[in-house]
């Protein structure tokens, strides 16, 4: 069905106004004296009290300090898809799908990088290995992801053990990477090498590579994260600006300077 441009301008202009609105309210309601104070983590025991409001419930920062530290990553996630969205319209820049740089970057992003470079290496290159293997097999999808998923899991549980028994990785979390997103580039980076070629799919590879390194910077060393959580409102915005990068039809950078003839919109 196609949508006409007013009907997108309207929508990323009430994405906006809500977004403002959050702003206003979080700054004049809460910043001003007015929230109730942040010993009060107990939701039940708010609602039973008269001091209670349900636009407590938008303010992420009454939460005990864990699910702030959850909730600081999970607002993460949304600025690594715009990243991506920018990279691909704008910038034609081809990935391994759409998710798998954000949360490739998400898991390194407290832990120990180096660590996670070099199971990211081994793991990826083991796991496209038993996907090359399995061809002969001709097995259906679901069993096929289901063994190259398994494989990835022994890999890393593998690698857990060794640092561990180095010192390098006191717990899992310093090398444990999503092992749905392994699998589902595994079997996307081993699609890409059949239709397309080799090179072409170690460039996609390298593309989504570049693409999670520029989300680990803002993820690691930037507070993008805490003002989400304190100014969840920000994810409306997100959402405008993809809408408008959603409908950008022009020609990306890449394309522009010769480099590339077409990205992939999927």
């Amino acid at each position: 069905m196609h949508v006409k441009y007013p009907a997108i301008i309207m929508a990323i202009l009430i994405l906006v106004l809500l977004s403002i609105l959050a702003l206003a309210i979080k700054a004049i309601y809460f910043d001003n004296g007015f929230s109730k104070p942040k010993e009060y983590h107990n939701v039940t025991e708010n609602m039973n009290s008269d001091h209670f409001s349900i636009l407590h419930v938008f303010d992420f920062t009454h939460t005990p300090a864990q699910t702030q530290t959850a909730l600081s990553f999970l607002l993460l996630i949304p600025v690594g898809l715009l990243i991506t969205a920018l990279a691909r319209s704008l910038v034609g820049v081809r990935t391994i799908g759409t998710f798998s740089p954000t949360l490739l970057a998400l898991s390194q992003a407290r832990s120990n990088w180096k660590i996670g470079i070099f199971v990211f290496v081994i793991t990826f290159g083991l796991g496209t290995l038993c996907r090359m293997l399995l061809v002969r097999f001709k097995l259906s999808t679901i069993p096929r992801r289901g063994i190259v998923g398994t494989f990835v899991v022994l890999v890393l549980a593998v690698a857990i053990s060794l640092f561990h028994s180095y010192g390098l990785a006191p717990t899992a979390r310093h090398v444990l990477l999503p092992v749905a997103v392994m699998t589902m580039m595994i079997e996307r980076f081993f699609t890409i090498m059949e239709q397309e070629g080799n090179s072409t799919a170690i460039k996609v590879l390298a593309n989504s590579i570049a693409v999670a390194v520029c989300c680990f910077v803002i993820f690691a060393y930037t507070q993008v994260g805490i003002i989400l959580l304190r100014y969840p409102g920000l994810e409306l915005l997100i959402m405008a600006i993809l809408l408008f990068v959603g409908r950008y039809s022009g020609k990306s950078l890449f394309e522009a300077l010769g480099l590339v003839s077409h990205v992939s919109s999927e």
